[in-house]
């Protein structure tokens, strides 16, 4: 039996438009999902925040999430 890969949407808002620094206590990590539930969770985040341009979400897979490759 393969494993299913899982994914995670994780988001937060930055301190600017560079996106490198948090603002402190914004980070949120939602999931596990499969790719078509991460990428549906993805939207309804991101659209219920497009007015803010230092807030950023993003769909990453459990290994990057755990290496903090992301």
């Amino acid at each position: 039996m393969s494993e299913e890969t899982v994914y995670f949407v994780i988001g937060a808002e930055y301190r600017d438009t560079d996106f490198q620094n948090l603002v402190p206590g914004t980070s949120a990590v939602h999931g596990p999902y499969n790719k078509a539930k991460a990428d549906k969770v993805w939207q309804e985040l991101s659209m219920a925040r497009v007015d803010e341009c230092m807030v950023r979400y993003r769909v990453v897979d459990r290994d990057r999430l755990v290496n903090g490759r992301f």
